[in-house]
């Protein structure tokens, strides 16, 4: 959710994310959010081989059957002077607090410098 002015370019630089010997890939960024716009989500797939994936819906129990309890996500974004920025984001196995079984929650926003993988 983008609670200020526009931001562009949102994504994962690079787009893998370990998840102990396996990788959470992220396909897509989003062009464009502004505050209007409410939610965004980006596309994942779990990569467990070269060959082999699952798709992000199934994260919670790739989680639960992994015992993996947490997984930390850098995401950055720019704003409309080219100036980046970066949120840290953390996904927690919680059935206590969620129906979905998992919890999204933020521990740093700030200056960041422009990812190497992005090309535009």
């Amino acid at each position: 959710m983008n609670d200020g002015e526009p931001a562009y370019e949102i994504g994962v630089y690079p787009g893998k994310v370990s998840l102990g010997a396996y990788k959470l890939c992220f396909e897509n960024t989003i062009r464009r959010l502004t505050k209007n716009d409410g939610e965004a989500q980006l596309s994942t797939w779990i990569e467990r081989s070269k060959s082999e994936g699952i798709l992000g819906n199934d994260l919670f129990h790739f989680m639960r059957e992994n015992n993996i309890v947490n997984v930390t996500i850098p995401i950055r974004y720019k704003d409309s002077s080219e100036k980046w920025y970066r949120s840290v984001c953390h996904i927690e196995r919680d059935v206590v607090h969620s129906r979905d079984g998992l919890v999204i929650t933020s521990s740093y926003r700030g200056r960041a410098w422009k990812p190497k993988t992005h090309t535009a």
